[in-house]
C-alpha cells in the first residue's frame, strides 16, 4: 500500500509558525507522499499563516488538511483526538513541527504493521540533530547527535507490555501506530480527566503497549531537534523535572487517575498493583537523575544549569556552541535533512 493511503501525519501546533512553515517545506522539499492534518491551536494570525501554507501546498496536490478546533478543545491533547477521529487511512503517526519525517522509515514502520496484524505501533531508531542556539530554525552548523537503539515490547500480555514499557520508559508518541489504536489511547486520556501532559504521555505508551506488540523498524522514522531553546524538547524540559511534578498541587489525583486508566487498558484484575509498581520503579530512575536528588545530572547538564543560574542564558549558548564536532560519521538518513537547513527558508523546498 503506497505511503499516501496508509499513513497520516498529525502536526499539532500552538504557535512557533516559523517551526511549523519549515516542517511543511520540508514535507515538499523530501517528497513525503503521506496525509497531513495539522491541528492547529494557534493565536489567530499564526493559524491564518499556517492555514494559507497548508492551502498552498493542497493547490499543488499534496494531501494536506488544517484544522481549528473550537476553543473548547483548543489544548494538545483534545486537538489530538479531534484531528485523529478525521483519519482515514490505516495508520497515523504524530509529530512536532520542529521534527523531520523520514519518509523510508515512515514507510517501513507500516509495512512492518503490514506484517503483523496483531501488533499496535512501530518506531525506529531514535535521531537527533542539534542547531545553534542562535540559528534555531535555518542553520549551515546543524549537527547530528548518534543514533540510539530503542527496545521493541512485543511478547507476553497486555499488562506484561504495559510493565515493560513503564520500566524502560520509552514514549510511543511520535511512533507509527494502528490508528483506531491511536483514537482509543487518546480517548482513554480525555475520560481519564488527566491535564498533566507527562502522565498523559505515559498513558498513552500504556494504552498502545496493551493494545498489541510494539516493534522496532531497522532505520528512522523521523530526527528530532534538541537543544534549541525554543524547540519541543527544551519545551517539554520546561515542564520541570519529576520531583517538582510530583510536588505540585493536585498531582496525586492525576496519578491515581493515571493508575486507573492504565490499569484498564490492560484489562487484568491484578493490574493496579503491578501498575502502581512499575510507575515506582520508573520514577525511582527518573528521580535518580533530578538535582538533588540521588546524583543529579550528568556533569554537561549540571554546568549548564550553573551557568545559566549566574550568568544567563547567552552564556549557555556560547557553552553550547563550544561543543565539539561530533566524532561520528552523520547518519545517511540526517544528510538530506542537514542539506535543508543549511539552504536556508529561501532555498529550502522543490
Amino acid at each position: 500500500m503506497s505511503l499516501d493511503r496508509a499513513l497520516t501525519v498529525i502536526l499539532p501546533v500552538r504557535g512557533r509558525l516559523d517551526y511549523t512553515l519549515r516542517w511543511l517545506r520540508w514535507l515538499e522539499a523530501s517528497g513525503l507522499p503521506c496525509r497531513v492534518i495539522v491541528a492547529d491551536g494557534s493565536e489567530a494570525a499564526d493559524a491564518a499563516a499556517a492555514a494559507r501554507a497548508v492551502a498552498a501546498g493542497a493547490a499543488k496536490g499534496l494531501p494536506w488538511a488544517h484544522r481549528i478546533p473550537d476553543q473548547a478543545r483548543a489544548g494538545i491533547l483534545a486537538r489530538v483526538t479531534d484531528a485523529a477521529a478525521a483519519v482515514e487511512t490505516p495508520y497515523a503517526a504524530l509529530a512536532a513541527n520542529d521534527d523531520f519525517p523520514l519518509a523510508a522509515g515512515l514507510a517501513a514502520c507500516a509495512a512492518a504493521l503490514d506484517a503483523r496484524p496483531d501488533a499496535a505501533a512501530c518506531g525506529g531508531p531514535a535521531m537527533a540533530i542539534a542547531l545553534p542556539a542562535d540559528e534555531p530554525v535555518w542553520s549551515k552548523r546543524a549537527s547530528a547527535r548518534p543514533p540510539a537503539a530503542r527496545a521493541a515490547f512485543s511478547a507476553g500480555t497486555a499488562l506484561s507490555r504495559v510493565e515493560d514499557i513503564l520500566d524502560t520508559y520509552d514514549p510511543l508518541w511520535y511512533d507509527v501506530q494502528r490508528t483506531g489504536v491511536m483514537r482509543d489511547a487518546f480517548v482513554r486520556i480525555e475520560r481519564s480527566g488527566l491535564r498533566d501532559l507527562n502522565l498523559s504521555e505515559l498513558l498513552h505508551a500504556a494504552a498502545v503497549a496493551a493494545a498489541g506488540p510494539v516493534l522496532r523498524a531497522s532505520v528512522p522514522h523521523l530526527a528530532r531537534q534538541e537543544d534549541a531553546a525554543s524547540s519541543a524538547s527544551a519545551e517539554i524540559a520546561g515542564r520541570g523535572d519529576l520531583l517538582s511534578e510530583i510536588l505540585s498541587d493536585g498531582w496525586g489525583a492525576q496519578f491515581e487517575a493515571f493508575i486507573a486508566a492504565a490499569a484498564d487498558a490492560a484489562g487484568d484484575p491484578q493490574a493496579r498493583p503491578r501498575v502502581r509498581a512499575a510507575y515506582a520503579r520508573y520514577a525511582r530512575a527518573a528521580l535518580a537523575r533530578t538535582p538533588g536528588f540521588g546524583g543529579g545530572l550528568p556533569l554537561r547538564r549540571r554546568v549548564a544549569a550553573a551557568v545559566k543560574s549566574a550568568l544567563g542564558e547567552r552564556a549557555v549558548s556560547a557553552l553550547r556552541r563550544a561543543r565539539p564536532a561530533p566524532s561520528f560519521p552523520v547518519p545517511d538518513e540526517l544528510a538530506p535533512v542537514l542539506a535543508f537547513l543549511a539552504s536556508g527558508p529561501s532555498g529550502g523546498g522543490r
